[in-house]
C-alpha cells in the first residue's frame, strides 16, 4: 500500500514584523554636542596650507572653512605639492538645530569676485542639516552652502538639507550658487524661494558652469525670476550635466524653467530624468529643460 511519512519542521519564534513606509529614512544616531554650530564659532586651527588632507569633526570646523575662504583667500592647494587640498566630513553636521532651523543665517562659502573654494569637500556621505540663507549679507552674490565653487573645485558625497529665501542675488541654489567645477553625488532637501526677479535658481546649481553628475534633488524650487531648474537655473556652454534626477516640485513666475534645467546653452545633458511638478507663468517651461540653443 501507499505509506504517508510526515515530517514535522519547529520554526524558531519569530519576532513580531513592523511595518515600514517605503521611503521612510533610517533614523540616525543622536548627534554629540560638537555636531551644532552655535552661529559664532569659526575653528580654523585644523588647516594648514602643506598637508593633502583635512577631517573635519566639528561643525565650528566646517565654519572655519567658510573663514579660511572668505577672510583669508586660502586657495585649498597644496603649496608642498600644488594639488587639491582635501576636506572630508566625519559626521552629521548641523548648521542649525532641528528646534530652531532658522536662527543661525550661514554665509556660504565663497563670496564671489574669484573668492571661491577650489579644494575638494567630500562629504563621506554624510549630510548638512538645517542651513539656513535669508540675505542678510548684502555683499554675498552668490547663495548656497557653497556660494562661488572655483574652477577646480570639487564637492562631492554630500547631502544638505535646507531653507534658501533670497531676494537679491545674482545666483542662487541650496548647494552651490556658482559653479565652476565639478558637483558629484551630491543630494538636496529642503526649499528654496527666490522673491525677486533675479535670474538663475536651483536646488543644486544655480548658474552652472562645470561638470554636474550623479545628483538628485528633493527641494521645492520657486522663483519669481528666470531660469529656475530643479538641477540646475542655468548652463553654459561646453559644460555636463549626467545622471542626475529632480523630485522636488518646481514653481515659476517668469520664464525658462524647467524640471532639470531652467536654460541650457551648448550643455550635454545626459540620462537625467525629472519626477517633480513644474508649474508656473511666463513662457518656455519643460519637464526637463525649459528652453535649449
Amino acid at each position: 500500500g501507499l505509506v504517508l511519512l510526515l515530517s514535522l519542521v519547529i520554526l524558531p519564534k519569530q519576532n513580531p514584523v513592523q511595518a515600514v513606509n517605503v521611503g521612510e529614512e533610517k533614523s540616525s544616531p543622536a548627534a554629540s554636542n560638537d555636531a551644532y554650530w552655535d552661529g559664532v564659532t569659526k575653528d580654523v586651527s585644523w588647516y594648514n596650507v602643506y598637508s593633502a588632507e583635512f577631517t573635519l569633526h566639528t561643525a565650528a570646523q566646517f565654519a572655519g572653512l567658510m573663514q579660511l575662504v572668505n577672510t583669508n583667500a586660502y586657495s585649498f592647494l597644496s603649496i608642498n605639492t600644488g594639488e587639491r587640498q582635501v576636506v572630508k566630513l566625519e559626521q552629521d553636521l548641523y548648521l542649525n538645530s532641528d528646534e530652531l532651523p532658522t536662527q543661525n543665517v550661514w554665509t556660504p562659502v565663497g563670496m564671489g569676485n574669484m573668492i571661491g573654494f577650489e579644494g575638494i569637500l567630500d562629504g563621506q556621505g554624510h549630510t548638512i542639516h538645517n542651513l539656513y540663507l535669508n540675505d542678510a549679507n548684502p555683499y554675498v552674490e552668490y547663495q548656497g552652502l557653497i556660494g562661488w565653487l572655483n574652477k577646480e573645485g570639487e564637492v562631492r558625497n554630500l547631502t544638505v538639507n535646507g531653507t534658501v529665501v533670497s531676494g537679491g542675488n545674482v545666483s542662487r541654489a541650496i548647494l552651490v550658487g556658482y559653479n565652476r567645477g565639478a558637483v558629484k553625488n551630491c543630494t538636496v532637501k529642503g526649499s528654496l524661494v527666490n522673491t525677486t526677479a533675479k535670474s538663475t535658481t536651483a536646488g543644486v546649481v544655480g548658474y552652472n558652469e562645470g561638470t554636474i553628475e550623479s545628483c538628485i534633488n528633493y527641494a521645492s524650487v520657486t522663483s519669481n525670476g528666470q531660469m529656475l531648474g530643479g538641477i540646475a537655473g542655468y548652463t553654459k556652454e561646453n559644460t555636463t550635466i549626467l545622471n542626475c534626477d529632480n523630485y522636488g516640485a518646481i514653481e515659476g513666475g517668469a520664464n525658462y524653467f524647467g524640471g532639470v534645467i531652467g536654460d541650457s546653452t551648448g550643455t550635454s545633458l545626459k540620462n537625467c530624468n525629472n519626477y517633480g511638478t513644474v508649474s508656473g507663468t511666463g513662457n518656455y517651461a519643460g519637464g526637463i529643460v525649459g528652453y535649449a540653443t
